[in-house]
């Protein structure tokens, strides 16, 4: 682990991923709902954030979530996630919140855990979970 955290200091490993988010992601647009009095999310839309990343599927390291129906059933969370890879300059100007919603190839998916890559304030992956 600690060999791989190493590599991405380098600036030319920080130089790739900025290049290949700037040339090759996709602009993506978070929508987040107002809560009503008791906190429960409503259908009016509060905000839209839009921000450019790469969308992949990966594992989560940092901490596995747990979804709602696995809290309540005592289901092994999943390995792997559907994940938006962003600059952290970007996430920054407009942070994502969990529950913020997106759709990816037409499929709505919920945040659910924001990731700082290595620590260093460079890039995050949001991982998102797909709503049935």
């Amino acid at each position: 682990m600690r060999s791989m955290q190493l590599g991405f200091h380098k600036s030319s490993q920080r130089r790739k991923i900025r290049a290949n988010i700037r040339t090759h992601g996709l602009t993506f647009e978070f929508i987040r709902h107002e809560r009503n009095e008791f906190g429960e999310i409503t259908d009016e839309i509060e905000k839209k954030i839009e921000i450019k990343g790469i969308y992949h599927i990966g594992s989560i390291m940092g901490g596995m979530y747990l979804t709602e129906r696995e809290r309540d059933g005592g289901v092994t969370p999943k390995k792997n996630a559907p994940m938006i890879l962003v600059l952290y300059s970007d996430f920054i100007d407009e942070p994502i919140e969990q529950l913020d919603r997106v759709f990816v190839n037409g499929i709505e998916n919920r945040v659910v855990e924001i990731i700082n890559v290595a620590e260093v304030n460079f890039a995050c992956d949001i991982c998102l979970e797909v709503i049935n």
